[in-house]
């Protein structure tokens, strides 16, 4: 059995997915649950936001995930006023997918709603940041099982809802897979780790505040382990020193907001927990080889 299966061995309680075509203007409000959400758009695009957050456009062949039961917010455009999910889904007839009948651009989506035994304590649910965003690129294999799925909610055939129920389960997985893979080569040890107790717990508090100034006896304490031994169990698990692995997830975070060309490399900084563009634009270079400005404008003249 290999990690992520250890990790995952808790079943499913339950696993629900839906098919919704929205005609703008449209929105929609999820409250805080005790679920776990994902929503794949087909066509179109949509913007996401959760609690306390800026809007973040999600374009077709885009896959989120909503990790911790956060309150979020969907729609065509973020002026757009949103209707809450639960009243929606009482007044849309059994089969009806399109609760937004307007006369706008189309949006198309597959959605799921999981839930384990134990939400709070599930290991893969305690490590996950609050929003995982796969981009098309990323989900080769995601988008087979989303159009397996796309094709069983279009057209039911019989056990339709048992093979839904199935396919949401790989679905989560399949995205799990994906999301550890985009963190690059250290995914076996990432997913190893994340069964230790003490490194787990570490993960764990990394990623739930990912761009605070962690310091090696915080995350010690968290741990319950000397700054000693945290180093020496950290880096058998995962491979890397705590400062190496702290300075990757800041980086990776850097160069996907660099995407985004509305910020500047001063807000990048900010948003990734730097206090100032200086010692932003160190940190990048010592990582990446080159300066943020380089770099962005290589991937701003890229296909």
């Amino acid at each position: 059995m290999d990690a992520l299966e250890r990790l995952l061995a808790i079943p499913f309680k339950s696993a629900k997915v839906s098919r919704w075509e929205n005609r703008a203007p449209w929105g929609i409000s999820v409250g805080p649950s005790e679920s776990v959400q994902f929503h794949a758009v087909r066509s179109g695009h949509c913007w996401v936001r959760l609690r306390g957050e800026s809007p973040i456009l999600v374009e077709a062949g885009d896959f989120i995930l909503v990790a911790n039961g956060d309150a979020c917010e969907y729609f065509d455009d973020p002026r757009t006023p949103t209707s809450d999910v639960r009243a929606l889904l009482k007044v849309t007839p059994p089969g009806q997918t399109r609760p937004f009948p307007g006369d706008g651009p189309l949006t198309e989506f597959v959605c799921g709603f999981f839930r384990f035994e134990d939400m709070k304590c599930h290991p893969i649910l305690r490590v996950l940041p609050r929003f995982v965003h796969l981009r098309r690129k990323e989900n080769t294999a995601l988008e087979a099982m989303l159009e397996l799925t796309d094709r069983e909610l279009r057209e039911p055939r019989p056990a339709s809802s048992v093979t839904l129920r199935h396919l949401g389960s790989i679905l989560f997985v399949e995205a799990i897979r994906t999301y550890m893979r985009s963190l690059g080569p250290l995914e076996s040890g990432l997913l190893d780790a994340l069964t230790d107790p003490a490194i787990g717990a570490v993960l764990a508090a990394v990623y739930s505040e990912p761009f605070k100034n962690w310091t090696l006896d915080d995350l010690a304490s968290r741990a319950a382990l000397s700054r000693a031994s945290l180093t020496r169990q950290f880096r058998a698990s995962t491979g890397m020193s705590v400062r190496g692995y702290l300075t990757q997830r800041r980086m990776i975070a850097a160069v996907d907001l660099m995407g985004d060309r509305r910020l500047s490399l001063a807000q990048v900084a900010l948003q990734v927990g730097y206090g100032s563009e200086v010692a932003f634009s160190h940190a990048f270079h010592n990582y990446m080889g080159r300066p943020p400005g380089e770099f962005r404008s290589g991937l701003q003249s890229s296909p």
